[in-house]
């Protein structure tokens, strides 16, 4: 460390071997822990306390910044024109929900191996932390994300492997089954739980098993936890934001499963929408690119020049009653249950 000049993140550093410049923006730097989020400035007290050189952060610039041209040596080697412009990103779910056109009181569903929920706010000094996984500015000027973040997407790929790989077989079983899955509730905790109730030693569970179980009602459960476990984060976003949503927008891998979404959507409460982006992460940074290189004038002119229409999930009133209520009385009950069992297992056979 002694010898080290800069700490730079992965982007920063590929930022830098292109042209030569050493930055990094407000959203990466927030993944430090070192950025004050009220005046986007490296904290001195923390810095202080942790022992670090100060001098090895590279100083934070706002998404968007042209950082300079790509160096001869490069051009050469890659084959990129010396006049290709090098543009500051951002932090990649983050730069998704700028392509969606996520504006502040709205709140962005992105869907994958994890999910996330980013809620967009421009009142930074009203975040309140024990309800959030963590908060970072967005890439869009003065606005902060509220991010709540579940492992999400690698236990339904578990489940498909366990029952033999047809993804196709798996979701018209679960499709088959009904609301509540015959008494089969599922914890979805491979891997801990975040916030809002945070337990590193939680682990998954199916319970409620009886012989009228059947495979497409265990998978069925599957679903219905993780829509669950979005539920709770949802629930915590809003109170966050003192906010009445009207409608949440997703994407990501699980917006290619009607049921997946229908069961979101009926889950929630609330219509979920799904732009007609293709890759929402690179469409993003394309868009900060263009901000920093004058192809568009505003951030308003880059989300409404690729924007379109989105498929709708319309809730059923009668489905989120059902759901309401095993949401409240089963799902909320399960961790802390099996709070104590769960930490005896984990201490034997993980930790």
């Amino acid at each position: 460390m002694e010898k080290a000049d800069k700490y730079l993140l992965i982007e920063d550093y590929m930022n830098f071997k292109l042209c030569g410049a050493i930055a990094t923006d407000y959203s990466m730097a927030s993944t430090v822990s070192l950025l004050k989020q009220d005046t986007l400035e490296w904290s001195d007290r923390i810095i202080k306390d942790l022992g670090v050189r100060r001098s090895l952060l590279p100083e934070p610039m706002q998404s968007g910044t042209v950082l300079g041209k790509v160096l001869p040596g490069i051009a050469s080697e890659t084959g990129l024109s010396e006049d290709t412009a090098v543009v500051l990103g951002g932090h990649d779910y983050i730069v998704a929900a700028f392509a969606a056109g996520i504006q502040p009181g709205e709140i962005f569903d992105i869907t994958g191996t994890w999910e996330m929920l980013v809620g967009v706010t421009r009142e930074v000094e009203k975040i309140a932390l024990p309800d959030l996984f963590y908060t970072e500015p967005h890439v869009a000027k003065n606005a902060w994300c509220l991010i709540e973040s579940a492992i999400s997407g690698n236990m339904m790929e578990w489940l498909v492997d366990q029952q033999g790989g047809n993804w196709d077989e798996v979701m018209a079983e679960a499709g088959e089954a009904g609301i509540g899955s015959g008494g089969c509730a599922f914890l979805p905790h491979f891997s801990g739980s975040n916030a809002p109730r945070t337990e590193p030693t939680s682990l998954g569970a199916f319970v409620g098993m009886s012989n009228n179980v059947k495979r497409g009602d265990m998978s069925r459960a599957v679903l219905e936890g993780l829509n669950y476990k979005t539920r709770e984060m949802f629930e915590a976003i809003k109170r966050t934001m003192n906010a009445d949503i009207k409608e949440i927008k997703a994407e990501g891998g699980a917006v290619r499963s009607p049921l997946w979404m229908q069961i979101k959507a009926d889950i929630l409460g609330v219509p979920v929408k799904i732009p007609s982006l293709y890759e929402a992460t690179p469409l993003g940074a394309a868009m900060l690119a263009g901000l920093g290189t004058g192809v568009y004038e505003n951030e308003e002119e880059a989300v409404s020049s690729v924007a379109g229409p989105s498929s709708e999930y319309e809730p059923d009133l009668e489905a989120h009653a059902k759901y309401t209520d095993l949401y409240e009385n089963v799902y909320l009950k399960l961790q802390d249950t099996l709070c104590g069992v769960n930490k005896e297992i984990f201490d034997r056979f993980i930790k």
